[in-house]
């Protein structure tokens, strides 16, 4: 048999899988009542009150460390997971809720999920406009920002590191939920303040010494958006290793970035915000077309080392309205056709990383295919379907009532350490693996 045959067998498979009672598991449970446990899961994950490290409305998140940056302190040795609480992890969260929502309105358990997670964050960690990863914590008497984990998760002579400003992909995320839980609940649509509009387009790629990781990309002085909200040329900000969190929030190892899926974030929210004649809307626009033709996704997600990571973030600005990001469509939807793996259906992340993240992987390069819509190619729609039955493949019982999904790598530290200081999330992944689901209920009923 060959590749072509091959590949129109699994096609005949997968189309009888999902038009069939065995669609769903092995159960015959149907698609509806998955996504309903997926749901569950999400929900009973969500913290009830301040719990532990975490405050009421937040998600579980946990950071491992590897190899140099375990042996130095970061974390835990072997691997081991730290709980590691953010605002970032439960905006991502509740936009993958209110994807899920838009899509079919009958899960009302997704509004005051969103609701209680930025009450949260509103509460804990808004700085003036625009929002920090990390919550205010006391250091000697001095206001800092940090991991709540403390000495379990970074050692002391290095925890001015983790004393970070406030950044593009945490205040963007964030006003995207809030704009999302406006809608989907009638609320008047509140305009992102100017002054956070104007700390955007402060901070962007001009006049400056780029950063390394942007220079291998062939990435200068772009006007795109930055990652970090703080002037890195500022005599006032510390420059040492070791310095301590009194001396100053900073930039990790100084230099400022440009990030691939932050400026697909910030142009989601300006997007939907009708904020498209924002300083640095069409730059940022432009790096990331030149990324896609240039096969870039690998690597410019610097906080971000999945590949897909980009396609997703870039068709969900798409999708959004981001009609400058058509120019990268039809390339991105040939990458992501020609990755999926037709033995399984699965899609993986690059292999030159380490990790192959398979689900994570899918999920993300089934939304982005969904999100661009190409039905004129023959492969489209199988994709899906066997991407699809991949993911029904991997579900995890919980209980009677729960499914959900291991979690995968969601994000990384910076460049210097963006494969041995990892995020994870079995409710991101959960949720992300349950908008895939969603999406493609409404994508195989339109064939």
């Amino acid at each position: 048999m060959n590749k072509t045959q091959k590949i129109k067998s699994l096609v005949l498979s997968a189309t009888f899988i999902l038009n069939s009672s065995a669609f769903a598991r092995a159960n015959n449970e149907n698609l509806d009542v998955i996504i309903q446990k997926s749901l569950n899961f999400v929900q009973e994950s969500q913290k009830k009150q301040n719990e532990g490290l975490y405050f009421k409305g937040e998600w579980p998140v946990e950071m491992r460390s590897y190899l140099i940056p375990a042996l130095l302190g970061v974390g835990k040795l072997f691997a081991r997971p730290v709980d590691e609480p953010t605002s970032f992890a439960t905006a991502s969260i509740s936009n993958l809720l209110a994807g899920i929502y838009f899509e079919n309105s009958q899960y009302q358990q997704i509004k005051p999920m969103i609701t209680e997670g930025l009450a949260s964050i509103e509460l804990n960690y808004k700085a003036g406009d625009i929002y920090s990863y990390y919550t205010e914590m006391d250091y000697k008497g001095t206001k800092v920002r940090g991991p709540r984990a403390g000495n379990e998760y970074v050692p002391k002579y290095i925890q001015g590191l983790t004393n970070i400003p406030p950044d593009a992909d945490t205040t963007s995320v964030t006003y995207t939920a809030h704009y999302f839980d406006q809608v989907m609940n009638g609320k008047q649509i509140k305009s992102i303040p100017k002054d956070a509009l104007n700390t955007f387009s402060t901070f962007r790629d001009l006049n400056r010494t780029s950063h390394y990781y942007n220079k291998l990309d062939g990435i200068s002085n772009s006007g795109a958006f930055m990652t970090w909200f703080i002037d890195e040329k500022s005599k006032a900000v510390p420059r040492g290793v070791f310095d301590k969190p009194d001396k100053g929030a900073r930039i990790p190892f100084n230099f400022n970035d440009v990030d691939c899926v932050v400026n697909g974030n910030v142009l989601r929210m300006l997007t939907l915000t009708k904020n498209e004649n924002q300083a640095g809307y069409k730059e940022s626009c432009d790096v990331l077309n030149y990324s896609v033709k240039n096969n870039l996704q690998s690597q410019c997600g610097i906080y971000y080392p999945n590949s897909y990571a980009v396609f997703f973030t870039l068709s969900n600005a798409y999708v959004a309205g981001a009609s400058c990001l058509e120019d990268s469509r039809k390339k991105s939807i040939t990458t992501l056709l020609e990755g999926q793996n037709y033995e399984d259906g699965s899609w993986s992340n690059d292999p030159g990383i380490g990790r192959t993240d398979k689900v994570q992987s899918t999920a993300l390069a089934l939304i982005a295919l969904m999100n661009y819509s190409e039905k004129e190619n023959y492969r489209y729609d199988y994709s899906v379907k066997l991407g699809v039955k991949y993911l029904l493949s991997q579900a995890e019982k919980k209980s009677d009532s729960q499914l959900y999904w291991n979690g995968e790598v969601f994000f990384s530290a910076v460049a210097q350490a963006r494969n041995t200081v990892l995020w994870r999330s079995d409710t991101y992944t959960t949720a992300l693996v349950t908008l895939a689901l969603v999406k493609s209920q409404n994508y195989l009923k339109g064939l």
